[in-house]
């Protein structure tokens, strides 16, 4: 029963006021750093690892959450906007993920 009262806790702390704001914060933050090139879900967190420094451990682990899933999502969004291959796609969905863009970019043009 002590590991069902832990993630009860876990929710708790997850669905509170300050959680979901510091989950807010850090997806915002994420998404910023993932959309810059070169910048993954990893260096997102070691950017934020001073910021939360001072933080309580709870609400900084979630706000480390909110930022990788921030940051995963800005890293595809740049690569759709550029044309450029998904970094945590496998080498072969790259290949087919860059060829599919340049088909629709090719018959976007073709239609104007």
């Amino acid at each position: 029963m002590d590991s069902i009262e832990g993630i009860i806790t876990g929710f708790q702390v997850a669905f509170s006021m300050q959680g979901l704001l510091f989950v807010l914060i850090g997806v915002f933050v994420g998404t910023f750093i993932g959309m810059l090139l070169g910048l993954g879900p990893i260096s997102a967190i070691a950017v934020m690892i001073p910021v939360t420094f001072g933080m309580e451990p709870t609400v900084a682990l979630v706000m480390m959450a909110g930022v990788y899933y921030g940051a995963v999502f800005g890293g595809s969004t740049s690569s759709i906007l550029l044309n450029a291959p998904m970094g945590s796609l496998e080498r072969s969905q790259q290949h087919l993920m860059v060829i599919r863009w340049h088909n629709r970019e090719r018959q976007a043009k073709h239609l104007l």
